[in-house]
């Protein structure tokens, strides 16, 4: 028998922490990708929870926002 790995889950705030933009970008995003085939993230409440692999699919998203703390 197979046993799953656990998964990681992040809030908003997390994955903005860690992608280095805002919570409100970060909710955007999941509006905009849920609206099309690319569904991510799961709605509780108010909030949204993340998993890893759904933050990393957000990195690597073409046309991401710089991040809030680059230097330009």
């Amino acid at each position: 028998m197979k046993i799953a790995k656990p998964q990681l889950w992040l809030t908003t705030h997390d994955a903005a922490e860690f992608l280095g933009i805002t919570s409100g970008r970060v909710r955007q995003i999941l509006q905009e990708q849920n609206k099309s085939a690319n569904k991510i993230g799961m709605k509780i409440g108010r909030d949204w929870l993340l998993s890893a692999s759904d933050v990393e699919r957000i990195r690597v998203l073409p046309g991401k926002r710089q991040s809030k703390n680059s230097e330009n």
